[in-house]
This record gives C-alpha cells, sequence and structure tokens, in this order.
C-alpha cells in the first residue's frame, strides 16, 4: 500500500505554526505524516504514476522536482550503482531538501559549494571502485534512506548534518581535500545556477 505523506495533497515540506500537515483531499490537519489515511483520491508524487503530461508537470513545480538535475552528484551517483531510477523518492526528497531550503539559507552557501566542486571527484572515486556496489549499497542504507526520512519528519538541520557526515566521510576515504571558498560580499547565490557558475570558477 502507498504512504499518503507522498501524495499530492497533502505536502509534507508545509507545515502550520503546529508543526501539522494539512491533507487538501480530507481536510484534516495531521502531525506526523503516517497519520495520514490512504484514500481513493490518492496521487503519489512518483513521476510514474502519472499519465497526464500536464498534471506530471503541476507535481514537479509542486515539489520542486528538477528530474533533469544530475548536480546531486553523490546521490545520483550511489542510485544509479543500485539501479534505482533518477526520480526515485530518495533523489526527489534529497534534491527538494537542497532546492527548496538549503540554497534559501545563506549559512549554507560554503557547504553547498563545496558539494557542487567535489561532489563530482567524490562520485568518480566510487564508480571506479571494485565493490563499488557493496560501497553504494552501504551509504545508501547508513545516510541517504536516514537523511531522507529526517526530511519527511520535517527534521531539516539533522539531515543535513547527516548527509554532510557522509560527504566528510568519503573524502577522508577518497583523499580529497576540502577548497578553499572565500566568496566577495557582494555575490548574492539565490539559484543553482548561480552555484554551478560560482563553484566552477573556484574550482579553477
Amino acid at each position: 500500500m502507498p504512504f499518503c505523506k507522498f501524495c499530492v495533497y497533502a505536502d509534507v515540506y508545509k507545515r502550520d505554526k503546529y508543526n501539522c500537515v494539512l491533507c487538501k483531499c480530507e481536510g484534516k490537519y495531521y502531525y506526523e505524516a503516517s497519520q495520514l489515511n490512504h484514500c481513493n483520491d490518492y496521487k503519489p508524487t512518483s513521476r510514474a504514476s502519472y499519465n497526464d503530461e500536464h498534471e506530471l508537470k503541476k507535481a514537479d513545480q509542486k515539489f520542486g522536482i528538477d528530474t533533469n538535475d544530475s548536480s546531486c552528484f553523490i546521490t545520483t551517483t550511489v542510485c544509479d550503482i543500485l539501479n534505482l531510477k533518477d526520480d526515485c523518492l530518495v533523489l526527489q526528497i534529497l534534491r527538494h531538501l537542497r532546492d527548496q531550503y538549503m540554497i534559501k539559507e545563506e549559512k549554507y552557501n560554503t557547504m553547498l559549494l563545496e558539494y557542487y566542486i567535489i561532489g563530482p571527484s567524490i562520485s568518480k572515486k566510487m564508480l571506479e571502485l571494485p565493490n563499488s556496489k557493496e560501497v553504494a549499497k552501504d551509504n545508501y542504507n547508513k545516510y541517504l534512506i536516514p537523511a531522507s526520512l529526517l526530511v519527511v519528519e520535517g527534521k531539516y538541520e539533522e539531515a543535513i548534518n547527516l548527509y554532510q557526515t557522509m560527504v566528510t566521510t568519503l573524502k577522508k576515504q577518497y583523499h580529497i581535500s576540502t577548497p578553499h571558498i572565500q566568496l566577495d560580499s557582494n555575490i548574492k547565490l539565490k539559484t543553482k545556477k548561480d552555484f554551478k557558475k560560482i563553484s566552477k570558477i573556484l574550482a579553477k
């Protein structure tokens, strides 16, 4: 049975002042996403569930999903190795965390820029490993699944810290140095395009 916490009628990323989720279908508020009832009007956010392209586009926009985006380097690589689709829930959730939360918070600028710079190198190292599938499975179970669940529960800071722990661990394993990042105070980073552009400059 599908879970209503991934239904277009109940956006777990939008909570009221009491940290409750509104189910638009039932017209009721729930504190825990798992409390939402499965109903006949259930519409999961998985792109594969939509037959109508217009409805699919609306759902993607609603949840901030960019399925053509490959800049979620490590997560994408792990999912590719494990033969998971690019629109799997883990990727959707973690992309949402980045695009709808982290990019909007200036305190994460340096963290995101570092990731844009070193992410491809970490992914390349992982793909070259003879035991890449075992490594991918370990990171998926140890970091990506727990981080995704934390996001669903609205615990963004904990999810970010857990993901950063994974990145730090992989940096040490693959001997990838932390880039020196110093931003001019006049530089404003508001979109993924901004982060990609600046990260390329800093990587040179």
